[in-house]
């Protein structure tokens, strides 16, 4: 049976790690081959020591000096692993026994595969409104945003690599405050990679329920990846140069709302919740695009300068089929 490590970052969320903890070490206690490793991401926060120190010999606790951000952090998650697999998640995720039975099964079925993509759904409290649960509509937003760039990303809170790969391609790189998805995926595949995008596999994320948190994220994604664009002048992401620009913005937004409309009205939803989850997501497009225009900005490169271009490697990837999914059934039980 491969060994897998699991890494998790976590940087001024001593609660949220308390609860993902409390979901995982249980499912481990019967799995002497995976192994937890998890990184204190420089959170001077005595309430970590709380929760580490209830659960010590459970797992592998490394603390950074300072933040130093995603890169940095994911890094240290394997710096030492010897292991064949390594696996991502955050600290705001909640995993399952049947995302365990999967991840096994996947590595299993598929030992020719370098790179594997989970779903991550989201996770409500009880009493959650309507409105709420609308901005469960991140991932879709943010899905749309990537494929509309022509990136492929494997998101690190769901995401299993081979080691010899993810070594062979350098690891994550430490200085990447953010983007660091989008960073290994590329570098991964560029090595000989091959990728699968497995749907079933899914993992729960605590949601956002505030509209103010959720626009603060887009805009960080929207720096990081043009920052991460701008540093290491390595994609094509927009051959367009109005990208970050508040008219073209405008008008893509009308866009967006459109389309999304007609695939609520696809999908049967009630006229209000097509409405919200529609403006929604038009609204985080609009703060994406807000964060790229401040991260080129703070990386002296004007939005109206045309982009180096260089193509995907996206060749070695598939879409998860219904034949994967029976031959997963056989071993994973579901």
């Amino acid at each position: 049976m491969s060994s897998i490590c699991i890494g998790v970052p976590s940087y001024k969320r001593a609660d949220l790690l308390k609860d993902l903890l409390d979901r995982l070490l249980p499912l481990l206690v019967t799995r002497p081959h995976i192994r937890l490793c998890v990184v204190n991401d420089g959170s001077h926060d005595a309430r970590y020591d709380k929760v580490v120190s209830a659960r010590a010999e459970q797992f592998d606790y490394r603390i950074l000096p300072v933040n130093g951000g995603c890169g940095a952090a994911r890094r240290a998650c394997f710096e030492d692993a010897r292991e064949d697999y390594l696996v991502c998640i955050d600290d705001d995720c909640l995993p399952t026994r049947e995302w365990l039975d999967w991840l096994e099964a996947m590595i299993a079925t598929w030992p020719g595969v370098d790179l594997f993509a989970g779903d991550v759904k989201p996770h409500f409290p009880e009493g959650a409104t309507r409105w709420q649960k609308a901005l469960s509509t991140v991932d879709e937003a943010h899905s749309a945003l990537e494929m509309s760039f022509g990136l492929l990303t494997a998101v690190t809170a769901n995401l299993a690599m081979k080691r010899s790969t993810y070594e062979a391609a350098g690891g994550f790189d430490a200085d990447l405050r953010g983007a660091e998805d989008c960073d290994i995926t590329q570098k991964m595949i560029a090595a000989g990679g091959t990728y699968l995008i497995v749907h079933h596999w899914v993992i729960f994320h605590v949601a956002k329920l505030k509209t103010r948190e959720m626009r603060k994220r887009f805009r960080q994604y929207g720096f990081a990846t043009a920052s991460y664009v701008v540093t290491r002048n390595a994609w094509k992401i927009v051959s367009r140069s109005d990208f970050g620009q508040l008219r073209p913005a405008l008008r893509r937004a009308r866009e967006c709302l459109k389309n999304e409309l007609a695939k609520k009205r696809r999908l049967g939803l009630p006229p209000v919740v097509q409405w919200q989850r529609a403006g929604v997501t038009t609204l985080l497009q609009l703060e994406y695009e807000y964060g790229w225009y401040k991260g080129m900005k703070a990386h002296g490169r004007s939005t109206s300068s045309p982009l180096p271009y260089q193509p995907k490697l996206i060749d070695r990837y598939r879409d998860f089929t219904e034949e994967d999914r029976a031959a997963l059934a056989l071993r994973s039980g579901a």
